[in-house]
């Protein structure tokens, strides 16, 4: 069953009250709408597929102008999946599918609406969903400067070995 596109204005008003605010001066809050695009289409459970996925905003904006675009894998059904990605600027994060509303952890945190996109020729009944419309309240990282890139590097911190994931020179 297609549902509408206007479904998402209301749940990311909802969001949006939510009152996302940045950690730091320097992360980015971002809010808007666009489309997520998946390499193989979707369908219901129990039936799951691995396949990969783009989001890009259409309308919206970041507080510091950036824009936003991802992409990534993701494992799962329509409302059901889990997955990973990484955004144009290099921010890695997860996201995660409970329904319509998707989690986003890690470098780009917040939450997203996914609904299928009724111009689609596909649908989640078949199997065949692969546009979906999405509405999103988030924060992300700032991107690295130029010449330095996200890398994971292991650092002590009170006598235990941890993984940090940092700027690091390129060169």
């Amino acid at each position: 069953m297609k549902r509408p596109a206007v479904l998402v204005l209301p749940i990311l008003i909802a969001l949006a009250s939510l009152g996302v605010q940045p950690a730091s001066a320097q992360e980015d809050v971002c809010t808007g709408t666009g489309n997520m695009s998946t390499g193989s289409g979707l369908g219901e459970l129990p039936t799951q597929v691995t396949t990969t996925f783009s989001i890009t905003f259409t309308a919206g904006t970041c507080a510091l102008g950036l824009g936003f675009a991802a992409s990534g894998t993701l494992t799962g059904a329509c409302g059901h999946f889990t997955g990973s990605g990484i955004s144009n600027f290099g921010q890695r994060f997860a996201l995660t599918s409970m329904g319509a509303v998707v989690v986003l952890t890690g470098r780009v945190t917040g939450v997203m609406t996914v609904v299928e996109d009724p111009t689609d020729a596909g649908s989640c009944t078949t199997g065949s969903a692969r546009r979906f419309v999405v509405g999103a309240v988030f924060t992300k990282d700032p991107p690295c400067p130029p010449g330095y890139a996200y890398v994971f590097r292991e650092q002590t911190i009170n006598g235990v070995g941890v993984y940090v994931e940092t700027c690091w020179p390129l060169a």
